[in-house]
């Protein structure tokens, strides 16, 4: 799956390997056989290698090519017969030194890609570098760590004090490319009415800072609560921070819920995890209440308490008021049995015996027993007519 994945990618940027706003950003991965059938003569020449995903980063294949293809690369990649690709996020290309051709292209590279953050599209770059022969590469590489006296080295390669100047690195940006990952038509609904609710809604993401501050004004969710750049071996700790942080005294009004710096928490907070990934399951584990969809991945599945059978997140809300109404009637029932135990054990025991001169019938303590249980259990079918909130209703009544 991943190595078709690269070869969808490939393919676009084989069509079109200049830098641009437009096509690369609807890269979309047809269908393997069909891909496999109608691109197979677009990939003479090309085999894709030791294909490996890095969590949180991105993707790294080895890519050989043709001598006609080779003629084709830009810049130091020309005649490159062998390369290794990287596709993956901004991390991923300075971990690797990826650098641009030139200043001003990296300056109207940047400028793009602050137009996609802008419009909440996260970004996927890709970089090349030609397959490393020896340890010469290796030391001249070391030459060039002491710092970079490049005019236009921050601008082109990102690199600081102690990092490979563009003058020395061979990896070479070929692409980038903007992916529109549209929210759920009906999430800011459910934010809102969950905020009504008295409840904070947080959101978890990988993307960088700027888009998850978009994404999260589109859903009605504060850029306070949005925690971007986040690793997917990191988003159990978030969910654990958040359950150390608790609820402090005096920070709540009826609006928001905002932790301050001074003020001794009152109670731990009670986090709820809604994912459906496989970098999720951590998360779904460590929070209190894990929530899954089921379309998500089976083990997100198994790592959720609760999975919400229809692909609909209004049915948070209902799951919310419902399991309110549970732990209400349960509260209840409660209430009650103690209530009726404390009048009717006494009577039992002989408490009127000096007034009447008679203890309880049994067949009077037996209608008794019996009828402590059948009104607990009639308080608990009650649960029979609730009715999911209005707003749900008319979801699904449009969703129909």
């Amino acid at each position: 799956a991943i190595e078709k994945k690269a070869r969808s990618i490939l393919y676009k940027l084989e069509s079109n390997p200049k830098v641009s706003d437009s096509g690369l950003s609807d890269i979309d991965c047809e269908d393997g056989e069909t891909s496999d059938t109608d691109r197979s003569d677009l990939f003479e020449g090309v085999a894709i290698t030791n294909v490996q995903e890095i969590p949180g980063r991105g993707l790294l294949a080895t890519m050989t090519v043709s001598e006609d293809i080779s003629n084709c690369l830009p810049g130091r990649l020309k005649h490159m017969r062998a390369l290794n690709v990287y596709l993956g996020n901004q991390e991923w290309m300075d971990e690797n030194h990826a650098r641009y051709q030139s200043a001003r292209q990296a300056k109207m590279c940047a400028q793009l890609l602050t137009e996609w953050q802008d419009l909440g599209q996260s970004i996927v770059l890709v970089a090349a570098s030609p397959v490393m022969n020896g340890p010469e590469d290796d030391e001249q590489l070391d030459s060039h760590r002491e710092g970079c006296n490049n005019a236009c080295a921050c601008a082109v390669c990102r690199c600081s004090t102690n990092s490979v100047c563009c003058t020395a690195s061979k990896t070479l940006m070929i692409s980038q490319l903007a992916i529109a990952d549209i929210p759920r038509p009906e999430a800011p609904a459910v934010v809102a009415e969950l905020r009504k609710r008295n409840i904070d809604i947080w959101m978890i993401t990988g993307d960088n800072e700027r888009t998850g501050r978009v994404i999260g004004a589109k859903l009605g969710i504060p850029s306070e609560f949005v925690l971007a750049g986040v690793k997917p071996e990191q988003k159990a700790d978030k969910i654990r921070n958040l359950q150390r942080r608790g609820i402090r005294e005096g920070s709540v009004d009826s609006k928001k819920h905002i932790w301050k710096k001074h003020g001794r928490p009152t109670k731990p907070a009670v986090v709820a995890m809604v994912g459906d990934g496989i970098n999720d399951s951590p998360a779904l584990a460590q929070s209190d209440v894990g929530i899954s969809v089921g379309s998500a991945t089976d083990i997100a599945i198994e790592a959720a308490s609760i999975v919400l059978i229809k692909d609909n997140l209004m049915d948070l809300l209902t799951m919310y008021d419902i399991s309110r109404a549970v732990v209400h009637r349960i509260r209840l029932n409660f209430l009650w049995a103690f209530i009726y135990n404390v009048v009717a054990i006494p009577v039992a025991a002989g408490i009127f015996y000096p007034i009447a001169g008679q203890g309880l019938p049994p067949y009077i303590a037996g209608i008794a027993m019996v009828a402590s249980s059948i009104t607990v259990v009639c308080s608990s079918l009650m649960l029979r007519f609730y009715r999911a909130p209005k707003i749900v209703m008319d979801s699904h009544q449009i969703k129909s």
